[in-house]
């Protein structure tokens, strides 16, 4: 529908999120926006955590997940069953200014795509918000419509995207690893490849993909 094709169009990267901010000194991952169970839900990615946390490959005090947007006694539940209560963490809604900028100083930005059939267009929005952050992007879940996004972070450096368990595994670890060597994970994004997408680029072209 057109609706994709009107988020897409607003993202101008010379105007969102650029402002610096600094890296957190832990080790990062953060949602921004709305959680549906079974739908856009990180249930994979905290299953992959778990088991990283489990097999000691990452220690649960170097790692902070977090989660903005309203909270949900569902997640709650998930984190709790997992184990995962001392790493992962609901803060509730914050304004949108707020949420960029927890954007911005994060090592890893989690994008979780809409699973099923609907997915078209709907993560759009979301997507060009956390390319404009220059922060690496793992992204999960998500129906076959999403080999778009895949295509995208792959083409300009962004980010990753997988759904299988084992693939996010090893992606949260090759993320946390570079931190630990590091103290940060590195941008990789090609910006040139990355400002194609804004509203005076391809926008368009990417519209078309998805309508």
């Amino acid at each position: 529908g057109k609706s994709a094709y009107n988020v897409m169009n607003s993202f101008d990267p010379e105007k969102v999120n650029n402002k610096e901010a600094l890296l957190t000194s832990e080790f990062t991952i953060t949602y921004t926006g709305q959680l549906f169970i079974g739908n856009r839900d990180p249930e994979k990615f905290l299953i992959a955590l778990k088991e990283l946390i489990q097999e000691k490959k990452i220690r649960l005090e170097d790692i902070r997940v977090r989660f903005y947007g309203i909270e949900m006694v569902w997640l709650e539940n998930k984190i709790k069953e997992f184990g995962l209560s001392g790493a992962v963490k609901q803060y509730g809604k914050i304004p949108r200014e707020d949420a960029l900028k927890k954007q911005r100083e994060s090592q890893v930005l989690l994008l979780l795509n809409w699973k099923g059939e609907k997915s078209e267009g709907v993560y759009t929005g979301k997507l060009f918000e956390y390319l404009a952050a220059k922060r690496p992007i793992l992204a999960t879940e998500g129906g076959k419509k999403d080999n778009v996004i895949k295509e995208l972070l792959e083409r300009t450096g962004a980010g990753f995207s997988e759904d299988d368990v084992q693939r996010i595994k090893e992606l949260i670890l090759n993320f946390y690893s570079e931190y630990k060597e590091n103290g940060q994970v590195r941008y990789l994004g090609d910006w040139s490849e990355v400002s194609k997408y804004d509203q005076r680029g391809t926008a368009r072209e990417l519209a078309g993909i998805l309508n």
